[in-house]
């Protein structure tokens, strides 16, 4: 109940356009082809991948996921979503996790 009703909220809706639109600029102004990439863009990415897989969570639980009418998978925007996110995620777990490695065991690899 309480993820529907933030769901359905217009003020859920300004927040979700503002955050991609803040995305969007953000990704402008990264150069994806610098060989060492900025830590700033790495850290904001990793936000925004937060506040969209929160946002893809509430939807799930407010309007299921496909067993109901206006389930959250039988929309083609949120299939969109969907697919980014979980692609997304396991490309942030393995790099927190490479993070968490001791120095000496990334700098032998490299050996």
């Amino acid at each position: 109940m309480v993820a529907s009703a933030i769901i359905t909220s217009p003020l859920f809706d300004n927040i979700s356009i503002s955050v991609i639109i803040l995305n969007s600029f953000i990704m402008m102004l990264d150069d994806p082809t610098r060989i060492e990439p900025d830590p700033f863009f790495e850290s904001i990415e990793n936000v925004f991948l937060g506040l969209y897989s929160v946002e893809m969570v509430l939807k799930i639980v407010g309007m299921g996921f496909y067993f109901n009418e206006n389930a959250y998978i039988k929309d083609g925007w949120n299939i969109l979503d969907f697919v980014i996110v979980t692609s997304s995620l396991p490309t942030a777990l393995m790099s927190a996790s490479e993070s968490k490695r001791p120095i000496e065991e990334i700098e032998l690899e490299g050996v």
